[in-house]
């Protein structure tokens, strides 16, 4: 026996070793879970099957005792701790981290565990198993991301029943904007970034990346799937808003933004909607402060009626959006201080669908669009469509629409619009 030991090759006695410390790891979880304090466990490392280091790791079974036993003095600063997660180890959650020091003011969380992943999996704060647990928990982990400045990760998609409240510097993530991950509100609101939850009164530093927003189980009066007031230096980016759109109710958005936004860039936002027909708008802006400081960079809105409003007070910046299927392009409203459309595609599903419409009323001074280097490609080849549409409209500004680049064959502008338009 003595001499099939030795014999023994060092990838063999590298896997048997591998083994013995998965079965030590599951003792301990189940020790950590029977108690308030936690238990521990043997951590080595390991070369070529050579045992180099071994040290008895602390095992806790959730986040919450870990910091209570940091708190009490049990775990010393700098000391490594494992965490299980919410229920068993390899069910979504826990991670390793280090307990940091509670003297140093100047690193968020001090005095608390601190992961050595980039990303907690979302389902380390508790179970997902329906919508209410799922909701709970979302919204636990993202107060955790807004108090530590820490991104979590969406690495499935969760059904949630009550909209999910993002904080200062909150960061979520995806898996990709495609089915894998994301969130399916049940006739709810999904995300609100709102400054009146802030104690100054802006919600900054927010990420939102890589992941899918379903809205086909939405129907209630406001089933908005973001909402944004009083932002600052944020960003949406690759995220993906399906199956909105179903009502027929053109007071409804898919995304609201509202109040004063200052460096707000969203970047690859999708809105696809359900029906090529009359229905909710894809983004509605009211009331956003410094032209430039919302900024659109290749939206796609589809299907969704009117693809982008812009209230009394507006001013936005589109760079290369693309919209198709739509009653609308971007509707105008009286008082909307900017817009301004660079490199756009306007693809008509019909006729007499306008790119631009603006509404009926009085139209400043201080009023300005642009609308510049863009295409309008027709719902059939040769077929002219209507580019820019208004008719009921009073102009205290000679020149209040700019044109650039624009092929004036393929896109007709209204008679009330012509004298308005500087080309």
């Amino acid at each position: 026996m003595s001499d099939r030991k030795t014999q023994l090759s060092p990838r063999r006695r590298g896997l048997l070793q591998s083994l013995a410390g998965v079965f030590g790891l599951a003792a301990g979880a189940r020790a950590a879970l029977a108690s308030t304090a936690g238990g521990s466990h043997d951590s080595a490392a390991d070369e070529g099957g050579q045992v180099i280091a071994k040290a008895r790791v602390p095992v806790f079974a959730s986040l919450a005792k870990a910091e209570r036993a940091h708190a009490r003095g049990e775990i010393g600063a700098d000391v490594v701790v494992d965490i299980l997660g919410h229920q068993d180890a390899g069910d979504g959650g826990g991670f390793r981290g280090v307990a940091l020091a509670r003297a140093d003011a100047l690193l968020p969380g001090a005095g608390l565990i601190e992961p050595f992943e980039a990303m907690l999996d979302v389902r380390m704060f508790g179970p997902t198993g329906t919508a209410a647990e799922a909701t709970k928990t979302l919204q636990q982990a993202l107060n955790w991301s807004s108090a530590r400045q820490h991104v979590v990760r969406l690495a499935a998609r969760f059904d949630i029943d009550e909209p999910l409240k993002v904080g200062v510097n909150a960061g979520l993530v995806g898996l990709g904007s495609g089915f894998r991950s994301g969130l399916r509100p049940v006739d709810c609101p999904a995300l609100v970034l709102d400054g009146q939850f802030a104690e100054n009164g802006w919600i900054f530093n927010v990420l939102l990346r890589d992941f899918s927003i379903w809205g086909d189980r939405v129907r209630s009066p406001q089933p908005y799937a973001l909402k944004l007031d009083q932002c600052y230096r944020s960003a949406i980016e690759n995220v993906t808003l399906r199956g909105y759109g179903v009502s027929r109710d053109r007071t409804r958005s898919v995304v609201e933004i509202s109040g004063k936004q200052n460096h707000v860039i969203f970047d690859r936002l999708t809105v696809l909607g359900e029906e090529p027909g009359p229905g909710c708008c894809g983004v509605r802006i009211a009331n956003s402060s410094q032209a430039g400081q919302l900024h659109f960079s290749h939206i796609d809105v589809e299907k969704t009626g009117t693809c982008v409003v812009m209230e009394p007070g507006a001013q936005a910046q589109f760079l290369n959006p693309y919209f198709e299927r739509f009653e609308t392009g971007i509707a105008i409203k009286p008082g909307v201080r900017s817009l301004v459309v660079h490199g756009g595609i306007f693809r008509f599903q019909n006729q007499r669908a306008p790119g631009l419409l603006f509404a009926d009323g009085r139209y400043g001074a201080g009023e300005h669009v642009a609308l510049m280097g863009s295409v309008f490609q027709p719902p059939r080849p040769g077929v002219p469509c209507t580019g820019i549409a208004g008719e009921n409209v009073i102009w205290d500004n000679p020149y209040p629409v700019e044109l650039a680049g624009i092929d004036q064959a393929a896109a007709s502008i209204s008679p009330a619009l012509r004298g308005a338009a500087r080309l």
